[in-house]
């Protein structure tokens, strides 16, 4: 009789077991298992010690590379691990913030991609900006959001709503506000940006126009030093897809993958800390090793491509 008891209750207790590893199975990996079991997920080195609430990290990048975007989300996982928001801020225009938030609350299916694409800025800008590795980025934040990451993505670019006659004036000021708002708006959180190295540093001017006052220079004067950090990019050379003005007679841009030359500051997956940041242009580097140019997204054709 005792063993017909012992042998029910152990019954009922492999069934509870069973029960519970199947809940198990079923539940929404945590926010850092998601980024821990993404097959191109790296450590960064050096970044730990600046994704603090309240900073902003400025990354000035050549557009049209594919590490540039992959580089960003592993600096959203390393947020997400030492268990500080991060609010994700792109170069793209605020008008594409509604795709943007409907795709980072989406199942992330065929279907969503394409409306997330479906705006003007991934079907006629070719710039390096609409990458496919952009859209991977975004693919990336939003398994994170799903699993619970503290992420949220700021398009803050004013693009084409800015007239031809004030862009490199307006734009940068434009930029900069929207930046310094969203920063008021999330202080908890640390802001991290990814953006051209023109609108990146602090200094004044451009070989073209001595008086261009960029995107960084601007924030400096409503951000404390210690707050604001702004890196540029550093790479081993490859290729980067990227719009150049073509030699005469053409007289035309083409967008399309050119060789690019290496530029030195920091080895790869690496950010380095310049010894007197406060003096220079720049705060430090941060490093990509190797490069390869990615496509845009939306192909002439009118269709998404895939990785």
């Amino acid at each position: 009789m005792r063993f017909s008891v012992n042998y029910r209750w152990l019954v009922l207790l492999t069934a509870a077991l069973g029960c519970v590893c199947a809940r198990q199975a079923g539940r929404t990996p945590s926010p850092e298992a998601a980024c821990a079991t993404r097959p191109s997920h790296r450590a960064i080195a050096g970044i730990d010690s600046l994704l603090r609430p309240g900073n902003i990290l400025v990354f000035g990048e050549g557009h049209g590379m594919a590490q540039g975007p992959a580089f960003l989300s592993d600096v959203v996982c390393a947020g997400t691990r030492a268990g500080v928001p991060v609010v994700l801020a792109l170069e793209i225009p605020v008008t594409e913030q509604p795709r943007i938030d409907a795709f980072l609350t989406s199942a992330g299916t065929a279907e969503d991609r394409a409306r997330l694409l479906d705006g003007p800025f991934w079907t006629k800008v070719d710039d390096g900006r609409t990458s496919v590795a952009m859209v991977r980025l975004l693919e990336d934040v939003r398994a994170g959001v799903s699993a619970g990451a503290r992420t949220v993505v700021v398009a803050f670019d004013v693009g084409s709503d800015v007239p031809t006659e004030s862009w490199w004036g307006r734009r940068d000021r434009l930029m900069a506000d929207a930046l310094g708002s969203k920063r008021e708006k999330h202080p908890r959180a640390a802001t991290v940006v990814l953006v051209g190295s023109v609108h990146a540093s602090r200094a004044r001017g451009v070989p073209w126009d001595s008086a261009y006052a960029p995107m960084v220079h601007l924030l400096a004067a409503r951000v404390a030093s210690e707050r604001l950090w702004n890196f540029r990019m550093s790479h081993e050379g490859g290729s980067a897809w990227q719009c150049r003005e073509a030699p005469s007679p053409a007289a035309r841009t083409l967008c399309q993958a050119y060789t690019v030359r290496p530029e030195p500051g920091a080895p790869p997956w690496t950010v380095v800390v310049a010894p007197e940041r406060s003096d220079g242009a720049w705060s430090g580097h941060w490093g990509l090793g190797p490069v390869v140019a990615s496509e845009p997204a939306v192909g002439r054709s009118g269709s998404p491509r895939d990785d």
